[in-house]
């Protein structure tokens, strides 16, 4: 994911995301993302996903002006 944020305009989000064909296998703890420099961060996360209600994994830039880029290489599911 390439992308300018910028938060003129009510504006300054960019996100990608994989809706999930199947929820993840039951008694799934998280999720991984194989990425070098990866911090994650989130209020409104929970610590430990329900795997039923899950459906979608997302990356998301937001919250500053600023030059975003990520590459992933893989989602999976522990």
């Amino acid at each position: 994911m390439t992308g300018l944020v910028r938060t003129a305009n009510r504006g300054g989000l960019i996100q990608m995301r994989l809706d999930l064909a199947n929820p993840p296998p039951e008694g799934t703890t998280g999720v991984r993302l194989q990425l070098a420099e990866f911090s994650a961060s989130g209020a409104v996360l929970r610590d430990i996903p329900r795997p039923g209600s899950l459906n979608s994994v997302a990356v998301v830039a937001c919250g500053r002006d600023h030059d975003a880029r990520t590459d992933m290489r893989e989602v999976g599911f522990y």
